[in-house]
């Protein structure tokens, strides 16, 4: 998916959080919310306003949600991972503001000339170290490979992995909520159905030997089995 198709997905399904995304579609769509935001930035600096960035953030938020949990559906992933990297960031702030609050309430002091605290520099340290840990896992989350097929939270976007029709069962066909579809005429191809439903080389309930299949039939000696004459 190129760029102007993973635009116009994105915006076309605007609060959709159902579904799937593949990667292509995020990261073109990340890449058009950092130009508008470029754009807009050099609107307002002409303007002398801040008002177009607001309006262009604020309208680019809910469908780069949206985009988001579809991606992690894409993965086979719950859209509520998406609070993961969220909650590392805003954990990450906190530490870090008490460290830095520290460190300058440490600098105030008058009595003593030492500097920041041992307790301070750890707060500081620990709370970059999350909010660096924020940024790398939300780039995992977001590159993790596509589940081959369909998955719980439906097909595949790009109609990829479907299911093989002869010589054997494919994958699960399920519907946009990613509940299971049951197959349209009883038993798929190639598998024991009820009258004759091997219909591609194996056996039904009542196919046994009738028609030279090599199986004994209901009754002896029918269409080519051995029957109980005498010799």
């Amino acid at each position: 998916m190129g760029f102007r198709g993973s635009v116009e997905s994105a915006l076309r399904q605007y609060a959709t959080f159902r579904g799937r995304a593949p990667r292509s579609e995020y990261w073109w769509f990340y890449l058009f919310t950092i130009l508008v935001g470029i754009v807009a930035s050099i609107i307002d600096n002409a303007a002398g306003t801040s008002i177009i960035g607001g309006l262009a953030n604020l309208a680019l938020l809910l469908p780069s949600l949206a985009v988001g949990v579809r991606r992690l559906h894409d993965s086979n992933l719950s859209g509520w991972w998406i609070l993961a990297p969220l909650g590392c960031a805003i954990l990450g702030g906190i530490l870090l503001g008490v460290g830095l609050v520290a460190a300058l309430v440490d600098a105030s002091r008058t009595d003593r000339t030492t500097q920041m605290t041992g307790a301070a520099v750890a707060f500081v340290i620990i709370g970059l170290v999350v909010l660096l840990g924020s940024l790398v896992l939300g780039i995992v989350l977001m590159v993790r490979s596509s589940t081959p097929g369909p998955n719980r939270f439906g097909p595949h976007p790009e109609g990829l992995g479907g299911g093989t029709p002869y010589g054997g069962p494919g994958a699960p066909q399920v519907d946009a909520w990613g509940n299971p579809v049951p197959p349209p005429y009883g038993q798929p191809y190639g598998q024991p159905g009820q009258y004759g439903g091997g219909q591609y080389g194996q056996p039904g309930q009542y196919d046994g030997g009738q028609y030279g299949q090599g199986q004994p039939g209901p009754y002896p000696g029918q269409y080519g089995n051995p029957s109980d004459r005498p010799d």
